[in-house]
């Protein structure tokens, strides 16, 4: 019982030492709004999109409101897209997953917004919570 009592000390140090510092990325939390033709977009996803790490996102609420927790520190690409174009007005006979068959998204925005590749946005994330309001433009 003794010694598994110390393989197990011996074991959780080493896991300890070889796992300390691989979730070191640094993170905060961003708020904002977004407005398009002076008006604010509701319910968008907003995605930070940092140089190395993983993305977060969130929604926008009905006032173009949002706030993003968990964003990596320094540079990050910001894409806002449109998410579930395809759920709006149909048949009541039809199932509620049904895509609908014609007709545009409710919310429309430049296209330009939803890749990170294409979106002009970026924001500098620091160690302390900031504001980021994003203005699209067409």
């Amino acid at each position: 019982m003794i010694f598994n009592a110390k393989r197990s000390s011996i074991a959780f140090l080493l896991f300890s030492a070889i796992f300390a510092g691989c979730d070191s990325a640094s993170t905060s939390s961003v708020s904002g709004t977004v407005m398009y033709k002076d008006k604010p977009v509701a319910n968008v996803q907003v995605n930070f999109v940092p140089d190395s790490g993983y993305p977060v996102s969130t929604l926008t609420d009905g006032a173009g409101k949002y706030t993003i927790k968990g964003a990596i520190t320094g540079k990050n690409k910001v894409t806002v897209m449109v998410v579930g174009e395809n759920v709006g007005p149909r048949d009541p006979n039809e199932s509620p997953r049904t895509p609908k068959k014609s007709g545009e998204p409710a919310t429309k925005i430049p296209e330009k917004y939803s890749q990170p590749g294409t979106t002009p946005l970026s924001h500098d994330v620091t160690s302390k919570d900031s504001t980021f309001n994003i203005e699209l433009v067409d």
